[in-house]
């Protein structure tokens, strides 16, 4: 079912009532509001005439999760897809959005594809991921199809990704840490882990010597062997002139690439753990490799190491200009000390190589009581 409405009904207590679309300066302004029948409905399905072959587009929309995220019901989960309009209906492009997380205040997060027209007319889909069940509602907004501009793909753009209430759900909680990697005019920086207070598997190497097993912090992607890295990308953080940020040539399952301990939380509290994580090899149709995928776990802090929480990126996939991807977890602390974990869940080579920056961990919402600082 679906219905255009200016502000999200408040259905048994359960929806964000009254919350309004994500377009700016549009008082009274309509979104899309839909709930879920079950797999591979199509919410969305538009043709589009005269695209240019060989030209780079990217098909895009807000997405929220209008049930509250006190219900614990199911996130909405859609796919994106770009087919050719022909009698096969080629698959051009597709992408998951992953569970489209649950918060406190309405979250609205962008979500896209960017593809390669390869024929002058398409079909643009939104599908879902998931079968039916309580919840799985969500609204959608400003949904966009636009031509990437050569400055585009000079550049690096940001996507949201799962299970992290976005700028919306009120970024204005202080972190009890945020890892930035600095700046500095050096291209490798001679800091290490320890130095950024965290452990890894992995080994600090000077380029020349930067293999699997391999990390560095550097303030723009180095050109690899062959023309496969996005030679001279940027870090993720705004307004940070050369900064830095984390590159690790994963070598190994499991091989543990960031590993950081915190005290003092308050138990019951909410928490979020995350990061912006990219994948550094360009997407060259002709040359198959390992996108990374990793796993995000928080842990006790005892002998045992009881596991809290833990949620996986999915594969990290390759874009013909660098995207830095927003992922994380959200957890209630059941223990006042805790390890934070990045975890590879793939092996292999070539690729599983990526940058991480702004690492993070937040208060999740003023709906609760207590704050504690870490020390």
């Amino acid at each position: 079912m679906f219905a255009f409405v200016n502000e999200v009904p408040d259905l048994n207590n359960g929806w964000h009532g009254n919350a309004s679309d994500y377009t700016t300066n549009d008082t009274d302004g309509y979104m899309f509001l839909v709930n879920m029948q079950g797999i591979d409905p199509q919410i969305f399905n538009y043709k589009i005439d005269d695209l240019h072959i060989g030209r780079l587009y990217e098909f895009s929309a807000y997405v929220a999760n209008v049930v509250r995220k006190e219900k614990c019901l199911n996130k909405p989960n859609i796919r994106f897809e770009v087919r050719a309009i022909n009698e096969s209906g080629n698959v051009i492009a597709k992408k998951g959005t992953g569970d489209v997380p649950a918060c406190y205040n309405m979250s609205w997060s962008k979500y896209d594809i960017s593809f390669e027209t390869t024929h002058s007319s398409v079909v643009l889909l939104m599908l879902s991921n998931v079968a039916e069940g309580s919840g799985n509602d969500l609204a959608i907004d400003d949904i966009e199809l636009r031509v990437y501009s050569t400055n585009d793909l000079d550049d690096t753009s940001t996507t949201e990704s799962d299970d992290v209430c976005s700028k919306h759900d009120n970024n204005t909680y202080e972190s009890l840490f945020f890892i930035t990697f600095g700046s500095g005019s050096d291209r490798f920086y001679s800091k290490t882990a320890s130095d950024f207070n965290f452990k890894t598997d992995l080994k600090k190497e000077s380029w020349s010597n930067f293999k699997p097993g391999a990390y560095a912090f550097v303030n723009s992607v180095p050109s690899s062997l062959t023309v496969l890295w996005h030679d001279a990308a940027k870090d993720h953080t705004t307004n940070d002139t050369d900064g830095y940020m984390y590159l690790a040539g994963v070598g190994n399952v499991n091989d543990m690439i960031f590993n950081y301990n915190i005290t003092n939380l308050c138990v019951g509290v909410d928490y979020e753990y995350s990061a912006y994580l990219t994948n550094v090899m360009r997407d060259i149709r002709w040359v198959s490799v390992t996108e990374p995928n990793i796993r995000f776990e928080v842990r006790a802090v005892h002998k045992k190491g009881d596991l809290i929480a833990q949620k996986s990126t999915g594969d990290i996939p390759v874009y013909q200009h660098m995207t830095w991807s927003k992922h994380g977890l959200s957890f209630v602390a059941t223990s006042s000390s805790v390890v934070l974990l990045m975890i590879s869940n793939v092996g292999g080579h070539p690729g599983n190589d990526l940058a991480i920056d702004d690492i993070q961990l937040r208060v999740s919402s003023a709906n609760q009581t207590g704050f504690c600082y870490p020390g």
